[in-house]
């Protein structure tokens, strides 16, 4: 290797072993997330979306989910990944769903998703 090929690797290492070690983990999926529906809405529903709150970067993060029915008083469940927040916290979720006659798409309240650290086969249970 010539000195420009050794000096620009030193640089590019040197860069990296100075992120911080959060701003590596924030990146990483959180593989296989149960998300089970409880639905006490009153009619049948279908869910959309999840939101979640990403607690180490301090902001709401959004998942198209698939177009699960639920029927009133019944619980359904899907499996997602949940983007940036490997093995971190989890705040507060959101479920935005919709009855399947009339209405329009909502969000539930946002409620404690009860994960300490995000990881592969949690479960986050809701009710709407």
């Amino acid at each position: 290797m010539n000195l420009k090929t050794v000096t620009t690797v030193a640089a590019l290492v040197i860069g990296v072993s100075m992120l911080p070690a959060g701003h590596v983990a924030a990146d990483q999926k959180c593989k296989d997330v149960k998300i089970k529906v409880t639905n006490k809405a009153g009619k049948d529903v279908k869910i959309y979306k999840v939101k979640y709150y990403d607690v180490e970067d301090k902001k709401w993060r959004t998942n198209d989910i698939k177009n699960e029915k639920i029927q009133n008083g019944r619980t359904g469940s899907v499996t997602e990944t949940l983007e940036y927040v490997g093995n971190e916290k989890i705040g507060n979720v959101q479920i935005q769903y919709k009855p399947l006659v009339g209405g329009s798409r909502v969000w539930s309240s946002a409620k404690s998703s009860g994960i300490s650290r995000c990881g592969k086969g949690n479960t986050i249970s809701h009710t709407i």
